[in-house]
């Protein structure tokens, strides 16, 4: 991941605008191109981003926090003349996106923390980042840590997905989700490209994620393509009595740990001439996100983030967190 310092605020595409003296503000910003061909994952954080100067200018002093009234999401493609088009859900799959937004000390700290313990930024990246206890420990750690009581960032998204076309995301007054000095914003997407249709398929096959003949299982020694499945595969006793194939690996057929950044999800034997298929083009798409805000107010209340349920746990987010 590119350090803050590293990222040029002219290579931001980012635009700001104002509804009316009564409306809230907005802006909107594109997330960098993710380029897949047919059958190949992205799944991983973009390295962060500038927000509009003039909403950090806005926020600048730390006096009003933004309060996000909400957001909508989009995924669209640049065609040669320059014109925009929503990219068809058949298409391109968005199983997950999650946005992560707040000042530059926070960020610089989130990034510094990811880049020196990778155990730690698969907890920020990929489907890991869908129970949010990655960031949950972090908060925890920068709390002890003294770097100030304020909100440092707000995480938006999680395991949101596919159901993100014309589903306006908003918050009813007067809770808002408050973000002190707001300045950069880092996105974590995982996105398959589904756009040729499979003979005798209503839908898309690689929606779940397949396991193909590539992935290299070792059931005795507990590991997917000779690294350990992260997180463990293994369900409550209670789910495992199920029988759910996704509660064993000797039984796992498809599902995140199949599916992680650059593996494909068909057979590149039979379908490419080399691993990386690399005789097909890859088809250009970004992520696209309109927020709108406000300047908080004294009745202004903060909402948190909450997650539920992970039915092959006895809690959250503990277990296999997938299944069959």
């Amino acid at each position: 991941m590119a350090p803050i310092s590293a990222v040029s605020v002219a290579a931001a595409i980012v635009a700001g605008a104002r509804l009316g003296a009564a409306a809230p503000l907005n802006f909107t910003m594109f997330s960098a191109p993710v380029k897949l061909r047919y059958g190949e994952v992205y799944n991983r954080m973009q390295d962060p981003m500038p927000l509009p100067l003039d909403v950090v200018a806005r926020f600048a002093d730390g006096e009003k926090a933004m309060a996000l009234i909400g957001f909508n999401v989009d995924m669209v493609r640049t065609g040669a003349d320059g014109n925009e088009t929503r990219v068809a859900l058949n298409d391109h799959y968005l199983h997950h996106y999650i946005l992560q937004l707040g000042g530059r000390a926070g960020m610089r700290r989130l990034f510094d923390a990811a880049a020196e313990d990778p155990a730690f930024e698969r907890m920020l990246t990929g489907c890991h980042a869908m129970t949010g206890a990655g960031l949950h420990a972090f908060n925890d750690r920068v709390g002890r840590e003294a770097l100030g009581s304020e909100k440092q960032w707000a995480v938006i998204g999680s395991a949101s997905g596919a159901e993100y076309r014309d589903n306006p995301q908003r918050f009813e007054a007067p809770f808002r989700w408050l973000i002190k000095r707001p300045e950069f914003w880092a996105p974590v997407f995982h996105i398959i490209n589904t756009n040729r249709p499979v003979a005798g398929q209503a839908w898309s096959p690689l929606l779940e994620c397949p396991c193909t003949p590539q992935r290299r299982i070792n059931v005795s020694a507990g590991t997917i393509d000779g690294k350990t499945a992260d997180p463990p595969i293994h369900c409550s006793p209670e789910f495992a009595a199920t029988g759910n194939p996704s509660c064993h690996l000797a039984t796992y057929q498809g599902g995140w740990r199949c599916c992680e950044h650059g593996m494909f999800l068909i057979d590149t034997d039979k379908d490419c001439r080399d691993p990386e298929c690399s005789e097909e083009a890859a088809d250009e798409v970004r992520m696209k996100f309109t927020l709108f805000y406000e300047e908080a107010q004294a009745d202004t209340r903060g909402v948190e983030a909450a997650a539920c349920c992970d039915v092959t746990s006895v809690t959250q987010g503990n277990e296999n967190i997938e299944y069959d």
